[in-house]
């Protein structure tokens, strides 16, 4: 034994000493290897490695202390002087490269191609993608044959085994986001790409899509700011990894951000007004009443409301471009099968929406434009107010119609925004349109036979609303419809007709929900 003790030292020093003393050191989290001493050691919070002194974020670590740090300079623990860098993580655009503790531009040939760190087997151990030079792209190739299937996108199919690979995107400024992945020549890989906000495993997800077969795969997020992003490079089965190209650019931001749920912008309530150029967007979600349309630009607003509310949402192209905009209101999971109402115009420039009674809670409004061709400028105005029920809103509420004395001419206005379809009359049966229209109910008492003249018309002098009338005689829900006059907007519904004496209840309606709003209605007796 006393002759093994004596030969140990020698043995130990027949190893040579590793120039790089953390090699092959694993530290817990929240540690990383000291190069001085090989060593794991406490982080600071902000710096890769403890190197001794204070550091500009406050760190302190253990090592040779440093004067007080600037608050563009770091703590070199192993000269105990502060520096610009440290390494390239100290740098930014336009000098990216940490060279002898100083930040400096870097010489970068695209033509040279791009060799990317390792991919992540998951998001814990998902490595930066740096962008050497300054580039705006880095352009790639990466394998997903050796991986495991550890995460699921929402384009994702389920249960496939998909293998993915994930990185990680670190954003100084805000910049639109794009990233396209297509199969390698000669490679049968089927790609899908989604990226999320991080931590990744829980985070919201920004955007996917899955190429459909050996298509390429390709996202666009718009304005994102500075922050940390996963992007997780999947595929679409576990038969179908392999080898992927793929290409992710940082662009100048452009407008509109709110693209899809993820993204949605918060809507204010007060009914102010909101501008938005749908031509500028992307087609990202379906809506029940538009699923005809081809190249439906929409965008997202979330809607919170506090206490149970009425809802009103109004959206107009303001772009004369003959667009029919369309809205669409989606329960909190902001998925298509948790839409709860969708309205669009046939006839005009606007699309209104009504939700009566709401529960308090959170809700999101997509609005979108029927087609491509015909996106642009578009306004929204969304109030919420407190739940309101019309009197006249059915026949057991009908309002009387009065006349002032010696007059025989009144006029009022009727808000078909804030009623509900109830009743239907023969020229917008909804068994025929499809659309129907909420409408208010009035009684006209006649005590000797007149002839009765009917005037409506949209009280804003515009051609947003659309009314519908119709007048029935021997009682209200059961009686017999007289007349029943629907024109286009900008044309006035008019009943002309002699009647004897009795009770009447006229029927002021509107043309789908779209077509509802203030409608200016003239009754006139005699001669």
């Amino acid at each position: 034994m006393r002759h093994l003790l004596l030969a140990l030292p020698l043995l130990i020093s027949a190893c040579p000493v590793p120039s790089d003393l953390c090699v092959n050191v694993k530290c817990a989290s929240q540690r990383a290897c000291d190069p001085l001493d090989g060593i794991c050691k406490p982080t600071d919070g902000g710096d890769a490695l403890t190197d001794g002194g204070t550091d500009s974020d406050g760190g302190v670590d253990a090592g040779l202390p440093c004067p007080p740090c600037g608050s563009s300079q770091h703590c070199n623990g192993a000269t105990g002087a502060c520096v610009v860098c440290r390494t390239d993580d100290d740098c930014a655009c336009p000098t990216p490269s940490c060279q002898n503790s100083f930040c400096v531009g870097s010489t970068f040939d695209p033509d040279a191609g791009f060799t990317p760190p390792a991919p992540g087997e998951s998001c814990a151990d998902a490595p930066l993608l740096k962008f050497p030079g300054c580039q705006s792209s880095v352009s790639f190739r990466v394998d997903t044959s050796a991986h495991t299937d550890d995460l699921l996108g929402t384009c994702s199919t389920q249960q496939r085994g998909g293998a993915e690979v994930v990185y990680l995107l670190k954003l100084a400024e805000t910049h639109d986001v794009k990233v396209t992945v297509s199969p390698s020549p000669g490679s049968r890989a089927q790609p899908v790409v989604y990226l999320r906000m991080t931590p990744c495993g829980s985070a919201p997800e920004l955007a996917c899509h899955d190429g459909l077969g050996a298509n390429s795969a390709s996202v666009l997020v718009k304005s994102r700011p500075a922050d940390t992003y996963a992007l997780v490079l999947d595929s679409y089965d576990s038969t179908s990894g392999g080898a992927f190209d793929v290409k992710v650019e940082l662009l100048p931001p452009t407008e509109p951000a709110n693209e899809n749920c993820a993204t949605a912008a918060i809507a204010t309530l007060d009914g102010g007004t909101v501008w938005a150029n749908l031509g500028a967007a992307s087609d990202d979600e379906a809506t029940s009443c538009d699923r005809f349309g081809t190249d439906t630009r929409d965008l997202v607003y979330q809607v919170n409301l506090s206490a149970p509310s009425d809802l009103i949402a109004i959206a107009r192209d303001q772009s004369d471009a003959g667009q029919s905009p369309v809205l669409a209101l989606r329960g909190a999971a902001c998925t298509q099968a948790a839409e709860l109402t969708c309205e669009r115009s046939y006839s005009g420039p606007r699309a209104a929406l009504r939700a009566p009674a709401l529960p308090a809670g959170t809700y999101f409004l997509v609005m979108e434009s029927a087609n491509g061709a015909t996106a642009g400028q578009t306004s929204l105005t969304v109030t919420a107010q407190a739940p309101q029920h019309q009197p006249n809103d059915t026949c057991s509420g009908a309002r009387t119609i009065a006349f002032n004395p010696g007059s025989n001419t009144t006029s009022f206005v009727a808000d078909t925004l804030i009623a509900t379809d109830d009743e239907v009359g023969s020229c917008n049966d909804p068994a025929m349109s499809g659309l129907g229209g909420a409408e208010l109910v009035y009684r006209l008492p006649l005590t000797s036979q007149q002839r009765v003249t009917i005037t409506a018309v949209d009280a804003t002098g515009g051609l947003d609303i659309d009314p519908v009338i119709y007048l029935r005689s021997g009682g209200c829900d059961a009686g017999v419809e007289l007349d029943c006059q629907d024109n286009l907007p900008g044309t006035p519904e008019v009943i002309d007709t002699s009647l004897p004496a009795g009770d009447y209840f006229l029927f002021v309606e509107s043309y789908g929900q779209s077509g509802a709003g203030p409608t200016r209605v003239t009754v006139t007796l005699g001669p």
